[in-house]
């Protein structure tokens, strides 16, 4: 029997592999893993979705698999702590392809390093097909500019499956700033420069930072980002007055803007939501404004291309199914359906989009 132990932050996962089974248990901090499923700061955000080939007979043959795959070997990590929504989007993919495989799927998080530890994991990975990686936008958009000199490129290391979801962005203020759109809140800063406090959820280069960053620039508000180092310190202070806005994915607003603690000024999608059409997009004044957080499946670049093709077209199935879409909606993350080259091509095209914006942030830290 061999047993195999991974130190994730403050928790501690234990598993042992028996013939044929697997046993797996949890030592948690309770503090550490806080259920934040919908304060989700999506980008930056990694995770590493870790699965088990078990050597069945017609298994092999639909990847052409070499039949002395071991059973249970493991690696992975993830940048965020279980019950994020990150991890919860994660969690709902693996679930989907253990049924479709017949096969436990497990998904380990390892938080850390601004997403270069769950990378690092997913690039240095054996190439077999044991591991795949759901990162967010951070880690191909911000980590290739802000981290120059680490050892590996996830441009190159990495291949895209697919895509999985994205999550709007939009800009919610608290009511009593006594605003009611964009317009309002751009002349409010400029009769009171520097007095209009901005919430900014850290790492530098996260989506919400990067976001920020680009609506000052666009709009010329006078607005002081305020950095925080995670979600719950950020609402915390939105919501005592000590800041006055904040960017934040939809599922970390949703909650608080139905019971009326936070209104939605404007999304930073290029079009209306469909069900949000009331709420204008900031494109609407400020054309080709857009900031999405999105998540996408990738592989190390070496694996298997048979294993690669079934797991494109396995999520291709698991994306198009009704109850699965509706799970995500309820995350207020939205599905797009796109192969392995589109994927490689949207990923190309929001690095080219952000590149500016993050070259003027390391600028400023010189």
């Amino acid at each position: 029997m061999k047993v195999i132990r991974l130190q994730l932050n403050r928790t501690s996962l234990y598993r042992q592999y028996g013939q044929g089974s697997t046993v797996i248990s949890f030592a948690c901090d309770l503090e550490q893993s806080r259920c934040h499923a919908l304060i989700c700061r999506e980008l930056s955000d990694a995770l590493c979705l870790r699965f088990s080939w078990r050597s069945r007979p017609s298994f092999r043959r639909a990847l052409r698999a070499p039949r002395n795959i071991r059973h249970g070997r493991s690696r992975s990590s993830c940048k965020r702590p279980a019950g994020t929504a990150p991890d919860v989007i994660c969690r709902l993919v693996a679930e989907q392809f253990a049924k479709l495989w017949g096969q436990q799927v497990l998904v380990i998080n390892q938080p850390g390093g601004g997403g270069t530890v769950a990378a690092r994991a997913a690039v240095t990975a054996t190439p077999d097909g044991y591991t795949i990686f759901m990162p967010a936008a951070s880690i191909f958009v911000s980590m290739p500019e802000l981290y120059r000199d680490l050892p590996f490129d996830v441009s190159r290391d990495l291949v895209p499956i697919g895509f999985v979801g994205e999550q709007p962005l939009a800009l919610a203020v608290r009511p009593s700033l006594g605003v009611n759109s964009l317009q309002e809140l751009i002349a409010l800063s400029r009769e009171q420069p520097a007095k209009l406090n901005l919430a900014t959820i850290m790492p530098v280069g996260s989506l919400p930072n990067l976001t920020g960053e680009l609506f000052r620039a666009r709009s010329g508000a006078q607005i002081t980002s305020i950095p925080y180092p995670g979600d719950a310190e950020a609402m915390g202070d939105l919501l005592s007055g000590r800041v006055q806005m904040i960017f934040e994915s939809l599922p970390g607003l949703s909650g608080l803007v139905t019971e009326g603690k936070l209104k939605i000024l404007a999304f930073a999608t290029p079009k209306r939501l469909p069900n949000f059409p009331e709420i204008p997009t900031i494109a609407e004044l400020f054309p080709g404004f857009e900031a999405v957080g999105w998540f996408v499946l990738v592989a190390p670049a070496k694996a298997d291309q048979a294993i690669l093709g079934k797991l494109a077209r396995d999520l291709e199935s698991v994306l198009a199914q009704p109850e699965f879409q509706k799970r995500l909606l309820d995350l207020a993350t939205y599905t797009r359906r796109m192969t392995p080259d589109q994927t490689n091509d949207f990923i190309r095209s929001e690095q080219q989009m952000w590149k500016p914006v993050l070259r003027q942030i390391v600028a400023k830290m010189r």
